[in-house]
């Protein structure tokens, strides 16, 4: 299944990438990518919250009622659907009312031009959020009748993208609509194979008290993403307070690390949490499906990063080096690339350690790493910003990723040491 997973992700990441290459010779280093990725990224915050809060909480839970009650998985995802739609459509009016006074007061940094193509673009890409929100539900039920074509279809915004930058001339606009599009093809496609499995039914009127022990745990998870969530947020807004291209630069970059980032995003967690919540009784069997998971991992993040950043300059020549794209370009941002490259060996063990706990019930352990992360990133990131511009700003994550490893490892060893003490005194 895992390869199965990783197929899937990688046709999408690939169509992602294909999506960067097209884009980057179009439109190069400029306001008009400046302005794309910062709204882009902004509105993909509170989705990726959401997708995490659920695919951590509602997914296993799902699984459990599938073989113990069905009838109850039928209400839960009937129910959750309507929630979906309401928080997708109040989550999206809230967000981008925000982001817009942001902008308009002046308040992100932007120059004036690049604060006039965000606004522009705003309103029309926002409809992504209530998109992504149902969507990331039905990836869900999906994911908890062990299926995962919603994988392949997270590569479709990306290809609705290319097909829109090489059919019509150069413009922001034409993005934004592409975007939108993608992301509506996105949730159908995703819907379609929910039906398809079973496990999509008509919306129906929330019963919040016949699942009153869900709502805690969930309340909890949404804290986590939302604070593991405003590392790249704060990110942005750091990288926007730079020269004007900073934006594009780290962008370009980052989504060369992210193929793997990314990758591992999607296909570890869906194949390790059912793993870690079979198993999560048997210490024995835990204790050796992390240490081979963990020495899996360990080792293949080091090799990528290592090649990664010794290849650095080739691999951003040759990806996006033509049209609009200088090699000045490729020199600026193979430079962010070989330090931001170092931040995979930590992120890849951080998922390895967070599913399990999340696996256990122990979303607060993961909540308080979260906000750790978070200081982290606004008092050494920030220095690190301030003395090393952009390159400072790919250290930050290192310095982010390492202690969230650590703190996860750390807090995981303590959990089984008492788990030893407790069982006898039972």
């Amino acid at each position: 299944m895992f390869g199965l997973v990783v197929v899937l992700a990688g046709i999408a990441k690939l169509a992602g990438l294909a999506k960067e290459l097209a884009v980057a010779a179009e439109f190069g280093v400029g306001p008009r990518i400046d302005a794309y990725v910062f709204v882009f990224n902004l509105l993909s915050t509170p989705t990726s919250i959401w997708f995490g809060a659920i695919f951590a909480t509602l997914t296993p839970l799902l699984i459990r009622l599938e073989r113990t009650d069905p009838e109850s998985a039928l209400r839960l995802r009937s129910q959750f659907f309507t929630i979906s739609l309401i928080a997708g459509l109040f989550v999206s009016l809230a967000w981008t009312c925000g982001v817009y006074a942001f902008v308009s007061e002046g308040w992100s940094g932007l120059t004036d031009q690049t604060g006039r193509y965000a606004l522009q673009i705003l309103p029309l890409m926002a409809v992504m959020i209530p998109l992504l929100f149902v969507a990331h539900f039905g990836a869900s039920c999906l994911m908890a009748r062990n299926r995962h074509a919603n994988s392949l279809y997270e590569g479709l915004p990306a290809l609705v993208i290319v097909i829109a930058v090489l059919a019509y001339p150069p413009s922001i606009m034409a993005l934004a609509i592409a975007t939108a599009v993608g992301f509506a093809l996105q949730m159908a496609a995703t819907l379609a194979s929910t039906a398809r499995a079973g496990s999509l039914h008509l919306p129906s009127r929330p019963d919040f008290g016949a699942w009153r022990s869900f709502w805690p745990g969930f309340g909890v998870m949404l804290g986590v993403q939302a604070l593991q969530s405003s590392s790249p947020m704060v990110d942005q807004l750091y990288a926007a307070q730079l020269a004007p291209g900073s934006l594009a630069t780290f962008n370009y970059a980052f989504r060369i690390f992210a193929m793997f980032l990314t990758l591992a995003a999607l296909a570890l967690p869906r194949v390790l949490l059912p793993a870690l919540a079979t198993i999560a009784h048997d210490r024995e069997a835990t204790r050796r499906f992390m240490f081979r998971w963990g020495l899996l991992l360990g080792m293949a993040g080091v090799l990528v990063a290592v090649v990664t950043s010794t290849f650095s300059t080739t691999i951003v020549g040759s990806l996006f080096q033509r049209g609009a794209f200088t090699a000045t370009d490729t020199i600026a941002v193979a430079q962010v690339l070989t330090i931001l490259i170092w931040q995979l060996p930590f992120y890849l063990l951080s998922l390895l350690y967070s599913q399990q706990h999340y696996s256990n019930g122990k979303y607060g352990v993961v909540a308080l790493i979260s906000a750790g992360m978070l200081v982290i990133k606004l008092t050494i990131g920030l220095w690190l910003v301030w003395q090393f511009g952009l390159v400072g700003l790919a250290a930050s994550g290192i310095a982010v990723f390492a202690f969230q490893a650590l703190a996860l490892y750390i807090a995981s060893k303590s959990t089984r040491k008492k788990e030893v003490v407790e069982i006898p005194a039972a």
